[in-house]
């Protein structure tokens, strides 16, 4: 409904209180009675009026709010998982047509229009690491032990995590615990 048109409603429905409620209340109340009291019962209609709006308005402003960070969220997670399985697919080749170096960087400016500048530099050093490993656009394919792009690629997806969940931020951190399971699944990797 129309916010005015509910300010309407609520103006005609308090005047016809009123009007009905006078005849009553001028029997039961003195004429200087029925004016404190009626004056009274007005004031605290509006202050429950005003009150009730501001609530509701907060309220309102809560739901958008939530509403547009989900659709960012969403945004986010979408841009990095595609920037990832562009990634994964020039680390499979082992080489970078021009066609996947013009996709990268699209891809790279998507990430960048949501990464926070000091985080985008955290991404931007691993990625030119692994386009390092896969010898350039245009090269010839190289072979690439996945095991080489493991450490650069968990230090991207540690800063997209960084960027998707600021609230665990701190606990995100390159730990110790990240470098033990970056080398276990290394040495798996090598092994296989």
């Amino acid at each position: 409904m129309n916010v005015k048109l509910d300010k309407y409603i609520i103006v005609a429905l308090s005047l016809v209180v009123a009007v009905c409620s006078l005849p009553v209340l001028s029997n039961v109340f003195k004429l200087q009675d029925l004016i404190f009291e009626s004056s009274a019962a007005f004031l605290g209609i509006c202050i429950s009026v005003i009150i009730t709006g501001i609530m509701l308005k907060s309220q309102s402003n809560a739901e958008n709010e939530k509403e547009r960070n989900a659709k960012i969220f969403e945004q986010k997670l979408n841009i990095y998982l595609d920037f990832l399985r562009g990634v994964s697919d020039v680390a499979e080749d082992g080489h970078i047509s021009k066609k996947e170096a013009n996709r990268l960087q699209f891809l790279i400016s998507f990430v960048a229009m949501h990464t926070s500048d000091s985080n985008m530099r955290l991404v931007s050093e691993p990625f030119a690491e692994i386009v390092e490993l896969c010898g350039g656009v245009d090269e010839e394919s190289k072979v690439i032990e996945l095991q080489d792009v493991l450490q650069p690629l968990m230090q991207i997806v540690t800063v997209f995590r960084r960027e998707l969940y600021p609230k665990e931020a701190p606990q995100m951190e390159a730990s110790d615990e990240l470098e033990a399971a970056v080398a276990r699944l290394k040495s798996v990797l090598k092994s296989a």
